[in-house]
């Protein structure tokens, strides 16, 4: 399926997405926490919350373009792969999602089909696949927003429904019973507001809105300078909500103009830097799901070996080896993937 990426060099982007998959990792291992547990919180809820709505922006923003060059049968089409993604990932993860459920929850051995049935719809068969059922709902979300009403329109309802979504990162500053209790009420049935909803969608519709290349934008300049701003802001947000009560920090409001910005910024400047591009891209996302299997994987070994410690009490070692176990796997993925399509498209051309 060809795409405006495969037309336009967008090696910043690329670069970028790589760098949060690794941070991506990073969080997930909490590299810092054996040392200093404050170096290691800030590290995970600084650097660990724009990650995640630069893959959505970034989506918003090609699928959009993408659309606009090739039709709405592209938007279908991707719809398509994401679900067929979401699908193969969901029965690889399958048996660590039910040990999860096991070990976590009571809950009777005759319930866990629909309990995957949730987990499907919603959170995903493991914690990090939450990412492509809350990108599918806000690319539906969107798209269809874009299809009957004004831009402007989107981004106030969509900022909107990031603000609820805020709600769980400044739970401690609410202090209105009947907001409290309706928060409480939702987190006991949905656990978080991280979902296409109330997160996804916000960053979703803001990829479309840039890739629509509104008069407006042309007169914001000084990205980096923005950035730095609004990084800073971004760290004394985390200040403020350190010992706030919060149910937890997975939406902090100031990585929102920083992403933005970030992503504006990486949109436009011309990287000269002789590297794999594409590989990296396709990287980017093998390790995003390829990794969660290794903070299994790797302890497992290591408890058979009597080196438990080596992975619970050196966060340097954890991080590292989960990093070189997940390059492994993804190139070795990336190979399989290349020799696959390579074979299909010689049996389709005989």
């Amino acid at each position: 399926m060809e795409t405006i990426t495969d037309k336009k060099s967008y090696h910043a982007i690329d670069l970028i997405k790589y760098i949060c998959a690794i941070l991506v990792i990073m969080v997930h291992t909490a590299p810092l926490l054996p040392y200093n547990d404050t170096a290691n919180w800030y590290l995970m809820t600084i650097m660990g919350r724009f990650v995640v709505p630069f893959f959505f922006i970034s989506a918003g923003y090609f699928t959009c373009k993408n659309t606009q060059a090739y039709g709405n049968a592209y938007f279908r089409r991707y719809i398509l792969i994401l679900i067929k993604s979401y699908l193969t990932w969901s029965v690889i993860y399958l048996p660590c999602g039910i040990h999860y459920i096991a070990t976590e929850y009571e809950i009777p051995f005759y319930l866990y089909p629909i309990a995957f049935v949730f987990a499907l719809v919603y959170v995903g068969t493991y914690f990090h696949l939450w990412y492509i059922p809350a990108l599918i709902l806000a690319l539906l979300l969107v798209h269809w927003f874009m299809k009957h009403f004004k831009k402007r329109y989107l981004l106030t309802l969509s900022f909107l429904c990031f603000l609820i979504g805020a709600m769980e990162t400044y739970y401690g500053y609410i202090h209105i019973p009947f907001l409290v209790n309706l928060i409480d009420r939702y987190i006991d049935i949905f656990f978080t507001t991280r979902n296409g909803l109330f997160f996804g969608f916000f960053y979703v519709a803001w990829g479309y809105f840039i890739a629509q290349k509104d008069t407006w934008l042309k007169h914001v300049h000084h990205y980096r300078s923005l950035m730095s701003v609004f990084f800073l802001s971004m760290i004394m947000e985390a200040y403020i909500i350190r010992n706030s009560n919060n149910l937890d920090s997975n939406i902090l409001l100031m990585a929102a103009p920083f992403t933005i910005c970030l992503f504006l910024y990486a949109k436009d400047v011309n990287v000269t830097w002789r590297l794999p591009y594409h590989k990296m891209r396709e990287y980017a996302s093998l390790y995003y799901f390829s990794h969660a299997y290794f903070l299994i994987l790797i302890p497992y070994f290591l408890h058979f070996i009597q080196a438990d410690d080596l992975f619970s009490q050196h966060g340097l070692f954890r991080f590292l080896s989960v990093l070189i176990a997940t390059h492994i796997s993804a190139v070795i993925m990336f190979h399989i993937r290349g020799w696959w399509t390579n074979k299909k498209q010689r049996i389709c051309h005989s």
